[in-house]
């Protein structure tokens, strides 16, 4: 009860508390690189959104620092109330092998403090194309100290050593 000097009361007041919450939401929630060459890179991006009406701060970290991706992002660290931003992931392959990671958004919605984004690829080595004509020619030593030659064309086709046809060879 309050008074202000002349016995008025006041009972059963109603009182509305509005609580500002932010609600984060990410898309995609998995990124996949598929195969990238060594020395290569891929960029993939992620939509950040505030979907709730109070102010929402981010974060975000690596589940492996080691792992060959940079991250940038335009967000700032805090989006109002129905803002978005986009992080761009780059993944930058230094060896061969399967990429198996997650980046974590950390913020403040009370409801979802951490939202893993599951991060997959693949790098292979750079090999080259030897698809073409070549000319061959080989010098080895005999037995009695003497030496031998091989002359001729290697034909190659497909990517790295389907040898075909070795032709017009000649010895000397």
């Amino acid at each position: 009860m309050v008074s202000d000097g002349q016995d008025v009361a006041f009972d059963n007041v109603a009182v509305t508390v509005v609580v500002a919450i932010p609600d984060i939401y990410v898309s995609p929630t998995s990124l996949n690189f598929g195969t990238v060459s060594v020395g290569s890179s891929v960029t993939k991006y992620l939509s950040v959104k505030n979907e709730g009406d109070g102010s929402l701060n981010i974060s975000y970290s690596l589940n492996n620092p080691s792992l060959p991706v940079v991250l940038a992002d335009n967000c700032g660290g805090s989006l109002s109330a129905g803002a978005s931003c986009n992080i761009s992931v780059t993944y930058i392959p230094t060896s061969a092998g399967a990429l198996s990671g997650s980046l974590y958004i950390n913020s403040n919605d009370p409801d979802e403090a951490r939202v893993e984004v599951i991060l997959s690829g693949n790098a292979t080595l750079n090999q080259p194309d030897l698809t073409g004509q070549w000319t061959l020619m080989i010098v080895a030593p005999t037995p009695d100290g003497t030496q031998w030659f091989v002359n001729g064309n290697l034909q190659v086709t497909g990517l790295y050593h389907n040898i075909v046809n070795l032709k017009n060879i000649i010895t000397s």
